[in-house]
């Protein structure tokens, strides 16, 4: 399963590692500033619960959303800082929302925040709700093959 993480701190590197671990996921990491250490040297994880791994890369390392949108993800990770007064999530995924509208993925794509803030998720959930559902069913009851799961404290 492809999994595309954005923003490639000590978050996301952790669930990245973590995910890579199982052997199940092919993660995509979106760097900006961290680009070109990535791709040369990789991540050294020193961790007590997903142990210790010397020089560790991802699948693939890209720079941009833009080069990442080559392709459907099963999960998209957001663990890049949330300031919406600045920039919304969506306005930063629109190269994946393009994607989502322009090609609908042939399964679901799950958006994952791992953020900071109270409603950050509301105005991603209002730019999916807008992208087209497919035009046939493949399993009954399924219309919208892309999904933002909330999570309640």
């Amino acid at each position: 399963m492809d999994v595309c993480v954005i923003g490639f701190g000590a978050i996301g590197a952790l669930y990245a590692y973590a995910l890579d671990k199982t052997k199940q996921a092919r993660i995509t990491a979106v760097c900006r500033s961290n680009f070109d250490v990535l791709q040369e040297h990789g991540l050294d994880i020193e961790s007590d619960r997903l142990g210790n791994h010397a020089s560790w890369k991802p699948y693939r390392v890209v720079r941009s959303l833009e080069e990442a949108a080559d392709r459907s993800y099963a999960y998209i990770i957001c663990s890049f800082k949330c300031i919406p007064d600045i920039t919304t999530t969506p306005a930063l995924l629109a190269p994946l929302l393009s994607r989502l509208s322009a090609d609908p993925p042939t399964s679901t794509t799950t958006f994952v925040l791992l953020q900071n803030g109270i409603g950050i998720e509301d105005d991603l959930l209002e730019a999916v709700s807008k992208i087209k559902a497919p035009t046939h069913q493949e399993k009954p009851g399924l219309l919208m093959r892309t999904k933002l799961v909330r999570g309640r404290h």
